[in-house]
């Protein structure tokens, strides 16, 4: 066994990765993956339910990829700059720092120690069983007095970043949100689409709701902007995915919006027999509804949802993108003001839905 080591190890040596796993081979729809008996089972029998957990794989993958060269991209160039002004200095980069990041550090005071302390007391004595209160509050100290040469030092690179301006070029892999066949409302021609990615049982998402319909109702965008809504229910809330499919089964009658706000406006009641009552109260066909509830009819259209929202690695909702880029703003008159400010700038220079 250990010859059969060295030799992969010399082999290795001599023409690069001969030794490494062999890579899995594609599939194509009559690929045969299994026998059951004389039956076979094909790559085509499984594709359709697997596929969209394999595209999240991949994507994944891509983006743990890019993260790897990024970070190392990051230091490396953090490394060049710091020798190239040192060297412009005529001195070594340790006494370059030295000098330096002794303007920029402080030292934390008695006071933000012990604050420090008071908060974390319970994490610091699991961690440190042994260590009294002061051997803590010293290992606080230290750990504070690093933590502010981390920030100095990173402020400093950042400012010789703009100084030589430095350009990354590594491109990151990207993934572009669409409006699929989701329920909208809007323009039919749009200038611009707002895909909005929410929850029924999130909080935000009913904050944010109401204020983002005002703002698209403004003479200003109403005939330019077109609202999509995908779903996003929280995997640890199972009324958030049936709400989820109850909306879209409205939606089959013509009265998701209206649907959707009640679900939003009677959130902290959401319940089976709520989301059926519901239906009842906007005058919908029940028989219909119970139907296709009862039926799941639109499991794989919400799971597909949640996929893509996954796939664009949102980390919360509610989510926006304006065709297709993540934007960002806040709920209230402020995030009203900001999405305002944001649709504007896109309708000067709108890019391909």
């Amino acid at each position: 066994m250990k010859k059969k080591v060295v030799f992969c190890f010399a082999v290795v040596l001599l023409v690069g990765l001969s030794c490494s796993p062999k890579k899995p081979s594609s599939e194509s729809s009559g690929t045969v993956l299994a026998k059951i008996g004389e039956d076979k089972v094909k790559w085509s029998e499984i594709k359709t339910e697997i596929q969209p957990q394999l595209d999240l794989l991949e994507h994944r993958y891509h983006q743990e990829i890019y993260k790897t060269k990024r970070a190392y991209l990051e230091r490396y160039v953090a490394e060049k700059i710091l020798e190239k002004e040192a060297a412009q200095l005529g001195i070594k980069v340790p006494a370059l720092l030295q000098r330096e990041l002794s303007k920029k550090i402080k030292s934390p005071t008695d006071q933000e120690i012990l604050a420090f302390y008071n908060k974390n007391q319970e994490m610091l004595k699991a961690r440190f069983p042994k260590d009294n209160s002061k051997q803590l509050m010293d290992r606080v100290g230290v750990g504070l007095t690093q933590q502010g040469q981390a920030q100095a030092e990173s402020e400093y690179i950042e400012d010789l970043k703009k100084k030589y301006s430095i350009q990354i070029l590594l491109d990151e892999p990207t993934f572009l949100v669409k409006a699929d066949d989701d329920p909208s409302k809007g323009p039919k021609n749009p200038t611009l689409t707002l895909i909005e990615f929410s929850d029924f049982t999130c909080t935000f998402c009913s904050q944010y709701a109401p204020m983002v319909n005002k703002v698209l109702d403004d003479a200003e965008f109403k005939d330019k902007v077109k609202l999509v809504y995908r779903d996003a229910p929280s995997e640890r809330n199972p009324i958030s995915f049936m709400a989820a499919m109850a909306a879209q089964c409205a939606f089959d009658q013509n009265k998701f919006w209206e649907y959707h706000d009640m679900l939003f406006e009677n959130q902290s009641n959401l319940s089976p027999i709520a989301l059926k009552e519901f239906a009842k109260d906007l005058g919908l066909n029940m028989d219909e509804f119970n139907k296709c509830v009862d039926e799941n009819k639109y499991k794989e259209e919400v799971r597909k949802d949640l996929l893509d929202a996954l796939k664009a690695n949102i980390q919360g909702t509610p989510a926006f993108y304006l065709n297709g880029k993540s934007i960002s703003f806040n709920y209230g008159d402020q995030g009203a003001t900001d999405l305002k400010e944001i649709l504007r700038q896109a309708l000067k220079n709108p890019e391909k839905k």
